[in-house]
């Protein structure tokens, strides 16, 4: 029998088990800001809310929060390079290629 070969784990937030700090930093990347996140997870049905001033603290309190919201600041400036990447090679109708 072969042996399985372990997958790499694939959390880009390992050691981060806080729900709270966990929520923030998923929905950091699709929604931009610290304030937009907040606002976001103050509307989300799951008692993951944070406060505006949490993320400062976590980030300067929290070794392992700032460095996993360096990746989540990471995957955020990706998204936005696919989205202006995709705006110009498939121009919306109403919009043309705008990005450039």
């Amino acid at each position: 029998m072969t042996p399985v070969q372990q997958l790499p784990d694939l959390d880009p937030y390992p050691g981060i088990t806080d729900p709270r700090k966990r929520a923030f930093l998923i929905a950091f990347p699709s929604c931009g800001s610290i304030n937009a996140t907040c606002r976001h997870l103050a509307n989300s049905p799951s008692d993951t809310s944070v406060f505006r001033w949490l993320a400062p603290h976590y980030r300067e309190y929290d070794p392992a929060f700032l460095k996993a919201f360096e990746t989540s600041k990471k995957l955020a400036a990706d998204q936005l390079v696919a989205l202006a990447w995709d705006r110009v090679r498939h121009p919306h109708d109403r919009y043309g290629s705008d990005v450039l």
